[in-house]
């Protein structure tokens, strides 16, 4: 899953390095070739790359990406950065799985033991506890064949597949040499296992169209940026004091009106009016809701205000990230989101509570920042 997290950054003033900046243009230049090929294992390789350096065409793009690294590194799944793990001592249940577990395999007419999840040697796969030819026929179903008869799903005793227990640990687990004892480093930190600054969320923020302090970050190849106001553009990260809140905020109130009386018409007729969105099934109605994604985007009788409120309004900013990591690298997500549909509808009043309580949250963090911190929007998957 992807989600949507703010970071305040300390980015001093940068001396543009033009010399650089030309080389990371030349070297995303050198890659559109390849990125424009049709097949995507010809062209995914590029197509990331043009990403990741269009993120750092700048001297100041550079320095804010270097710093968002720096900053979300204690809190990657995949760290090895021995100061943000910690070690489970796993050796009770091993040395149990060792001496009473058994491990599935495939055993051939000749005694050979293979591994079950896996393509079995011949195009054989295990199915249903039963070993099948993987495509067969015409049709390429899956079949039982005679040779296929003749292999068995087994379970083998693990005292028997492995001659000692350090053989057996060492193909599941870390050996740690602290404590002579198998089991597994993790951070217990972690919220996400990579990130892409902007990715999926690009145009997050407005500035005015010559500020040269922001980025789009990894917008995807191609993609075309949402079209800003005459004399803006959209960006994921700028300077707090050159991001135009409330122009984004004058564009948010007429967006939301715009899609409350086109959703209220879409009710009341009983489908959805746009071409597009009947294509795309997107949108359903039902059960007096008009869901998006399977999220609520329309009541039956809900007033404008009600639309408003329902759709994060009252936040002074006008935005709704999942998650924001404040200045004491505490990170702190909108915890109602959590809350499914059904539950929303039974808990009105605890649903309202903590949607009131995270745009207090995001208000204050917001504000806490500097004007010159830089206001970075970071795309995370976990």
């Amino acid at each position: 899953m992807h989600y949507n997290i703010y970071l305040a950054e300390k980015i001093p003033a940068i001396e543009e390095n033009k010399e650089q900046s030309l080389e990371v243009l030349a070297e995303i230049e050198s890659l559109k070739p390849d990125a424009a090929k049709k097949e995507f294992k010809e062209n995914w390789h590029a197509r990331f790359g043009i990403k990741f350096l269009t993120s750092r065409l700048t001297s100041f793009a550079r320095e804010v990406s270097d710093s968002v690294c720096r900053r979300l590194e204690p809190f990657r799944q995949d760290t090895e950065d021995p100061q943000y793990l910690q070690f489970d001592d796993m050796t009770e249940e091993l040395k149990d799985e060792f001496k009473n577990g058994t491990t599935r395999k495939v055993k051939l007419p000749n005694g050979t033991y293979l591994e079950p999840y896996c393509n079995l040697d011949g195009g054989y796969t295990v199915y249903n506890g039963k070993v099948y030819k993987a495509v067969f026929g015409q049709l390429k179903h899956r079949k039982r064949n005679k040779r296929a008869k003749k292999m068995q799903v087994v379970e083998v005793p693990n005292r028997k597949l492995y001659k000692t227990y350090e053989e057996f640990a060492e193909e599941r687990y870390t050996f740690n040499p602290e404590t002579g004892t198998y089991g597994c480093f993790w951070n217990p930190q972690a919220f996400y296992d990579w990130f892409s600054i902007g990715g999926r969320w690009p145009c997050e923020f407005l500035v005015k169209e010559d500020c040269f302090e922001s980025s789009l970050g990894e917008i995807d190849y191609e993609r075309e940026p949402t079209k800003a106001p005459d004399g803006y553009k959209w960006v994921c990260f700028a300077r707090k004091k050159d991001i135009q809140w409330q122009v984004m905020r004058d564009i948010q109130y007429k967006d939301l009106s715009e899609d409350y009386e086109y959703l209220k018409a879409c009710f009341n007729a009983g489908e959805m009016l746009k071409e597009e969105d009947k294509e795309k099934n997107y949108y359903s109605i039902k059960e007096g809701k008009i869901l998006y994604w399977g999220e609520v985007a329309y009541v039956s009788g809900e007033t404008f205000q009600e639309y408003l409120d329902r759709h994060n309004f009252n936040n002074k900013y006008g935005l709704l990230p999942y998650g924001f990591l404040d200045s004491n690298d505490e990170y702190i997500e909108r915890e109602y989101v959590c809350i499914s549909i059904s539950e929303t509808d039974k808990k009105p009043d605890i649903a309202v509570k903590k949607r009131e309580e995270w745009h207090r949250l995001f208000e204050d963090f917001i504000e806490s920042a500097d004007d010159e911190d830089v206001i970075v929007s970071v795309d995370i998957h976990m």
